[in-house]
């Protein structure tokens, strides 16, 4: 239980940094976001976090980006589900 309060707690920083992120980047001059802008900035947050072992169609599902095997994969912080 206490893992999990803690992973949530994270999340919520990590959420934070991130909306911080996109507002310092984009508001208010309200460029647009792209997809590569909102991982890089996800990632960097610790809002998104690497998959050790990286892509798997089985756990993933099809990719809509050419996604081989083991390529490098990003899922939701765990607190955030």
């Amino acid at each position: 239980m206490l893992k999990r309060m803690i992973d949530r707690w994270r999340a919520r920083r990590a959420a934070v940094k991130f909306a911080n992120m996109v507002l310092e980047a984009y508001w208010p001059s309200c460029f647009d976001i792209d997809g590569a802008d909102i991982q890089s900035m996800g990632v960097k947050s610790g809002i998104m976090v690497e998959v050790p072992g990286g892509y798997d169609e089985v756990k993933h599902g099809e990719s809509e980006y050419g996604a081989e095997p083991g390529d490098t994969w990003y899922v939701a912080h765990p607190g955030l589900r």
